[in-house]
């Protein structure tokens, strides 16, 4: 008593799904996820004073794949965890590696998934992979969505106070995006505030866009939260953060994420010109 529609497209989703979770169990032991690096800018200066890792999938058969491509196969299958924890070694180590070369200490910034941060031996994991390292908390920033964040306010609450306790900053992405976010503001403990990439990327041509955007920045300015403009594309939305005294930007005007010896050059010489010419 239902009719049911499947199109070819269906069909090759279904495949590409089963597929790729398939591969995905290997992908770690293979070394086949790398980082790259995308730096953020701070505008006045023109210097460099953060980087976030990015994880990327080389799929031998598919390629180099996004993470928008295979982070949900990995929380459905649970192997958000090895890959989440090797993902903070991995940008801890090389965040390391880039301040013994006597490149410019800065922050690293790595996202989180739910999954990670509801786990109960998170925080104790995290410390054992510091002291591993050798990277100093300070230089380490955890990134959580909105939508993350309102899962379990209470349970978040907690886990990242201990994780500011130990130094460790905490921002929060795609902010204005998803719920209404105000009321959790004064509770959360966090450091950065990201604006949603649509209210950025939409400043030029709506009004509303542009007012948002702004109200943001002045919100976190009185809050003494740092804010940070992403999506960043064109000179005509830097000049428009600008004159929103927004000063943190990221966004491929600036640089596309990088792998690992072109991120360390990007930070031995600096920014040049748009789109990460150095």
């Amino acid at each position: 008593n239902q009719g049911v529609l499947c199109t070819p497209q269906m069909q090759q989703d279904i495949c590409e799904y089963m597929q790729l979770s398939n591969h995905l169990y290997r992908a770690l032991e293979r070394n086949e996820l790398v980082l790259h690096y995308q730096p953020q800018i701070h505008v006045d200066s023109r210097s460099i004073i953060g980087t976030e890792a990015l994880v990327r999938w080389e799929h031998p058969g598919l390629g180099l794949l996004p993470p928008g491509k295979f982070i949900a196969i990995a929380e459905k299958t649970g192997l958000i965890h090895p890959i989440g924890e090797w993902v903070i070694r991995t940008a801890c180590r090389q965040n390391k590696a880039w301040q013994a070369a006597g490149l410019p200490k800065i922050p690293v910034t790595v996202n989180l998934s739910v999954l990670q941060l509801n786990k109960p031996s998170f925080v104790q994991q995290l410390d054992a992979i510091l002291q591993e390292t050798g990277l100093e908390a300070q230089y380490l920033e955890l990134e959580l969505t909105e939508s993350v964040v309102m899962h379990n306010l209470l349970a978040t609450i907690d886990a990242l106070a201990a994780l500011r306790k130990r130094g460790i900053a905490i921002a929060v992405d795609d902010f204005g995006a998803e719920h209404a976010s105000l009321q959790y503001l004064t509770r959360l403990p966090i450091d950065k505030l990201k604006i949603a990439k649509p209210f950025v990327q939409g400043m030029a041509g709506n009004k509303k866009d542009a007012a948002i955007t702004s109200a943001v920045l002045a919100m976190a300015q009185k809050m003494g939260v740092r804010a940070i403009a992403t999506g960043i594309e064109t000179p005509q939305q830097v000049a428009l953060l600008t004159h929103a005294n927004c000063q943190e930007m990221q966004g491929f005007y600036f640089s596309k994420p990088l792998p690992p010896e072109a991120m360390a050059q990007l930070l031995q010489h600096g920014l040049a010109g748009p789109a990460g010419t150095a």
